[in-house]
């Protein structure tokens, strides 16, 4: 009985001691569900501390109907002193069988897709992320929302 306890205890030590809380969120609602390829989302905050790691998330709200398992988008930063980076993000939305891997209500399915963990920022100031859709398409149907998420471990 005691080692049960004893495995309890270090379980809910290591997930109290490994939290993360939410330190930047925004989302876009797209237009009549189609993400134009010219439509590009830009979200800005201000980093005061470089001591602190982050985890960063794409947020995609999508129909049942979407019809791909994937897409693809461009995420870019853009750092205080004006340097860019620009990466290439494939999002699976469903499995090789179609089902989708989100969760929601009805129609529309929500995802929150890890992009980078274990971040520090390098430089105090306002940091810039656009995200931009990648698809082959010029005009992609069925996507509801798009959005950005920042998680400060703690």
């Amino acid at each position: 009985m005691l080692k049960y306890l004893v495995i309890i205890v270090l379980i809910t030590i290591s997930l109290v001691g490994c939290r993360e809380d939410l330190f930047y969120t925004q989302s876009f609602d797209i237009e009549n569900y189609t993400w134009d390829v010219k439509d590009v989302k830009e979200f800005s905050f201000n980093i005061t501390d470089t001591s602190k790691v982050y985890m960063w998330f794409v947020d995609i709200r999508h129909t049942g109907d979407f019809e791909f398992a994937n897409f693809y988008v461009f995420p870019r930063r853009i750092s205080p002193n004006g340097k860019t980076y620009t990466d290439t993000l494939n999002i699976p939305l469903a499995d090789p069988g179609g089902r989708w891997y989100g969760k929601g209500l009805g129609d529309i399915l929500d995802n929150r897709v890890l992009w980078k963990k274990d971040v520090k920022f390098p430089q105090q100031g306002k940091y810039v992320f656009e995200l931009e859709q990648g698809s082959r398409e010029t005009e992609l149907e069925g996507i509801v929302n798009i959005g950005f998420s920042i998680y400060e471990y703690k």
